[in-house]
């Protein structure tokens, strides 16, 4: 007589191959530079993002354990993923962020701009998470816009941020060794070819 669970937060798509760390980002700054913004790390890692990993990994604990035994706690549980998961997440900014860094290797070449600077493109990261007004409004917007034509031909996929309950170790918070016990998958590793050893000159293939 139960409905049927929400399952909407075990369940992730993308290219798993194609994603970055918020971490990654740091390394758009000049070397000569990291030293001397040391403070301004910590605050940039410890702060805003240490929060809205929090702000996410908490609901999704609630949803791991949250009943789903009638229609009514379905649908509150659907409406608490909404809340974490959507262009208001509290981790928006930073997936997006995370998508302009890896969108440098699949830039659009319709976008006009050409591929941003590590200097730019630190610069349009800072406008986006910390909405700092370096960059011209309308070139982080364009530069976003490109970005994301690159996430919906490659989907990428950052697995600190799917999995916020997962990877808090990542970013500061009580987690002794954070990411995953174990990844079963299915690697593309298999591919048809003519089976070099048959002389009669068929036209059929090997499975390696």
């Amino acid at each position: 007589d139960r409905p049927l669970t929400s399952l909407d937060h075990r369940l992730r798509m993308g290219d798993s191959l194609l994603g970055t760390s918020p971490d990654d980002l740091w390394r758009l700054r000049p070397r000569d530079s990291r030293r001397a913004a040391t403070g301004d790390r910590t605050l940039f890692m410890a702060g805003e993002l240490d929060d809205a990993m929090r702000q996410t990994a908490l609901p999704l604990k609630q949803l791991h354990e949250r009943a789903d035994n009638t229609v009514a706690d379905v649908r509150a549980r659907e409406r608490l993923w909404a809340s974490i998961s959507g262009d208001t997440s509290p981790l928006a900014p930073w997936r997006t962020a995370c998508d302009l860094w890896t969108a440098r290797w699949f830039w659009p070449r319709s976008e006009g701009l050409g591929v941003p600077s590590p200097a730019e493109t630190a610069a349009t990261v800072d406008a986006i998470t910390r909405g700092d007004r370096t960059l011209q409004i309308d070139r982080v917007r364009r530069r976003i816009a490109a970005a994301r034509m690159a996430v919906t031909a490659r989907h990428f996929f950052h697995c600190p941020l799917e999995f916020a309950d997962v990877f808090p170790g990542v970013h500061g918070l009580a987690r002794e060794r954070p990411g995953f016990d174990a990844v079963i998958g299915n690697p593309p590793w298999e591919v048809l070819r003519r089976d070099s050893g048959d002389q009669s000159g068929d036209d059929h293939g090997q499975m390696l």
